[in-house]
């Protein structure tokens, strides 16, 4: 009995816990892992995070290059916009019609060489003869609308002044209606005026009774009947100046000796009117003649100087062509590349200037980041430097290389720093311009650590540890953990050798 003294029992149970122990620590771990892989050694990079936002690397304000009047804003801000697509234009009806009349001048020029070359066809031979026709059934028209007009302008013209001279004179016709004290030159003047007026209606009515006229008689009469009216006008005038000191013996607020604005009006109104046919008369003129000499050259064929003279011609006329066709250009604002519209400054129906901001376009394609980096940490960064980033709000980690370096430096929150922009090296669908990305900088020099598999860290009374094989025994060594490596491996530091075997569980993730 002797066997179960109070020391032997003692020794029983701490032989059981040190079993126990023993079993738990070593051989129980060692029972459930069933993977094995040597410590290696990796490389550790530590990083400095600089916060920046998603910019589009092709981010640009269009604006027309001509000024005018807003007529249509395609596309809103937001909207997707591919390559070419107009998203907005001035209105350029006027100049679209100019294009086309000119796109028709470079054609006609084009089928006149065929004429001097080859001779007309048919077709063309009678698209010509109509041509001339046409412009001399112009020319009639015109010549006899000069006409009729003259005929209407020197009826009311004399009309008016024989009314403007009843308001002057007596009926007689002799005397002022108001006796006044005029001298007798000026009187003497004032009658020669007058019969000068009568000398003019008289040629009027002799010219303008006959309606046979033809061209030149039609230009000679409207020319006479301008320098007539000029002339009538001119004596009113001075009759007006002779009476005007007297003005003051009539009642307060009578203009009887002021020359009346229906006077004034019907003489500028008659000489615009008259100048007008006479330049319409010419220019129908000019058609025709025109139209008979390319009817002449059609007809006749041309010589090789005839040849070159019209090739000189459609040159000409396409350069011009062109020279439009770059103005229309310019009334419209188009996609540079597929893209979408950021901000759109204008409104339909505004008046802009050239260069004015009109449309802000952001490429769908290429993306770049802009982070501030310390004076410290610059000293890492280099051009073309390949580092990681991480967008916050979709998850996403992405490759991003350095594409320019500020070489200014500038103050936030007085600290020193220095602009980086990188660029996004692949596209990704689900970046958005303004979101935030964490740019992940190395900061110092890469050193070496010990790496095991994460799954191999066991935690014991709130230590970390790794269970290893060295020299055939199995043991526990305590360690510090340190940074994620790739392939779901961890820096360690502790007392671990390169030759170490680790002991770990297997979740499928781990590369052995």
């Amino acid at each position: 009995m002797r066997f179960l003294s109070r020391r032997n029992v003692s020794i029983v149970l701490a032989i059981i816990v040190v079993v126990v122990g023993a079993y738990l620590f070593v051989i129980q771990p060692m029972s459930e892992q069933k993977n094995r892989t040597q410590v290696m050694l990796a490389r550790h990079q530590d990083f400095v995070i600089a916060t920046g936002r998603v910019e589009a690397r092709d981010d640009v304000t269009l604006s027309f290059e001509g000024g005018g009047s807003v007529s249509r804003v395609v596309y809103q801000a937001g909207d997707t916009v591919s390559d070419g697509s107009v998203i907005a234009s001035l209105d350029a009806d006027t100049l679209q019609a100019d294009v086309e009349a000119q796109r028709l001048r470079v054609q006609q020029a084009s089928t006149r060489l065929g004429g001097l070359v080859d001779g007309p066809e048919d077709a063309e031979r009678m698209r010509v003869e109509a041509d001339v026709a046409v412009a001399e059934k112009m020319m009639d028209q015109e010549v006899h609308l000069a006409l009729v007009s003259a005929q209407k302008i020197a009826g009311g013209v004399e009309h008016v002044v024989r009314t403007e001279f009843d308001t002057l004179f007596g009926r007689s016709g002799e005397d002022f209606r108001f006796k006044m004290n005029i001298p007798s030159t000026d009187k003497q003047r004032i009658g020669a005026i007058r019969e000068g007026f009568e000398e003019v209606f008289d040629r009027w009515r002799i010219w303008l009774n006959n309606s046979e006229f033809t061209y030149h008689q039609s230009i000679i009469i409207s020319k006479q009947l301008e320098s007539d009216l000029r002339l009538l006008h001119g004596g009113l005038v001075e009759i007006y100046d002779f009476v005007l000191p007297f003005r003051t013996s009539q009642a307060e607020g009578e203009n009887v000796f002021l020359l009346s604005s229906k006077l004034r009006e019907t003489f500028v109104s008659a000489i615009v009117d008259v100048v007008r046919h006479i330049n319409t008369v010419e220019v129908s003129r000019a058609r025709y003649q025109l139209a008979v000499a390319q009817s002449k050259e059609v007809f006749a064929g041309g010589t090789k100087s005839d040849q070159e003279a019209q090739e000189a011609q459609i040159d000409i006329e396409r350069k011009n062509l062109r020279r439009l066709e770059l103005q229309l250009a310019k009334t419209e604002i188009k996609a540079p590349f597929d893209g979408v519209v950021g901000e759109i400054f204008v409104t339909e129906g505004e008046v802009i200037s050239a260069g004015a901001d009109a449309v802000r376009f952001i490429s769908q394609k290429g993306f770049s980041l802009s982070v501030d980096v310390t004076e410290v940490e610059i000293q890492d960064v280099v051009l073309n430097q390949e580092m990681q980033a991480y967008v916050e709000v979709t998850g996403d980690e992405i490759a991003v290389r350095v594409r320019t370096i500020d070489a200014t430096e500038k103050r936030v929150n007085d600290v020193p720093v220095y602009t980086v922009v990188l660029d996004v090296s692949e596209e990704h669908p689900s970046l958005r311009p303004g979101m935030t990305v964490d740019v992940y900088i190395p900061s110092g020099e890469a050193t070496d650590v010990f790496s095991v598999p994460r799954t191999a860290i066991t935690k014991r009374d709130g230590k970390d540890f790794v269970l290893i094989e060295r020299g055939g025994d199995s043991m526990l060594i305590p360690v510090v953990v340190g940074a994620s490596l790739d392939d779901g491996f961890v820096a360690v530091t502790g007392e671990l050798f390169k030759d170490d075997v680790v002991v770990f569980k297997d979740h499928g993730n781990t590369k052995k």
